[in-house]
């Protein structure tokens, strides 16, 4: 999926104020209507969810999770009963956020510091093999390249790890392909005589891509869920 300088540019500036107004609003209100969450982003003992829980190696004494395009927080919880974790964030716009941190007076709690990295390009900071989760949420519909997001998620995951996305389904049109909301995630059957779900990625000019089929020699399928509010699918890398 090529895309051209000028289509990123314009995604840059359309996503970085979308993403700006509603993290301040976000901070301003401590979690809009998800107080919770709030909360939870910001306690350093907060439990680690079940959907990571699954798929840590207790074999090892540390898990290594990434989080891609996590915003200011990311929303992996820090502590897990089986096994020591060390989370990396990354997001594109991560030194705006950190000012958006100084602003509330949050710099100094994250537990884990965002590092400005883009998706498209983890493989430029961290090593192919490294991580035993890579993670993306609510994030992927907002690349401005998701499959060469999930192609380096891949790259940074350890064979026999996981990769585990989750995406609200048809974002983009949902939007009105509004901002940075440029991708449609959705799940669907392979075709007309085949009951086998697919995850499928569409853009606004794009046609559909069969997004299991595209790394199917690079990873098997674990799981492929629709849920409230997300779609999410796991991968394992082979």
């Amino acid at each position: 999926m090529a895309v051209d300088s000028t289509f990123k540019k314009k995604w840059e500036q359309n996503l970085y104020r979308q993403e700006d107004d509603f993290w301040r609003k976000w901070f301003q209100t401590k979690g809009l209507e998800w107080h919770a969450e709030y909360t939870m982003r910001l306690d350093p003992n907060s439990r680690l969810q079940d959907i990571f829980l699954k798929y840590i190696d207790t074999s090892l004494p540390k898990n290594k999770i990434i989080d891609v395009g996590s915003g200011p927080l990311t929303i992996i919880n820090k502590k897990c009963p089986l096994t020591e974790l060390e989370i990396h964030a990354v997001d594109p716009f991560a030194d705006g956020y950190r000012k958006l941190l100084d602003e509330f007076n949050i710099a100094s709690h994250p537990a884990v510091i965002v590092q400005q990295i883009e998706g498209e390009r983890l493989t430029e900071k961290f090593d192919c093999d490294s991580f035993d989760i890579a993670y993306s949420r609510n994030a992927l519909d907002h690349a401005y390249d998701p499959l060469q997001c999930i192609r380096e998620m891949i790259q940074v995951t350890k064979k026999g790890r996981y990769i585990i996305i989750q995406v609200a389904p048809k974002e983009g049109s949902r939007n009105r392909w509004h901002g940075g909301h440029k991708w449609d995630f959705f799940l669907k059957k392979r075709g007309l005589f085949s009951q086998e779900t697919c995850l499928f990625l569409k853009g606004k000019r794009t046609a559909k891509v069969n997004v299991t089929d595209i790394f199917k020699n690079v990873t098997d399928r674990v799981e492929l869920s629709l849920g409230e509010p997300h779609i999410t699918a796991v991968f394992r890398k082979l």
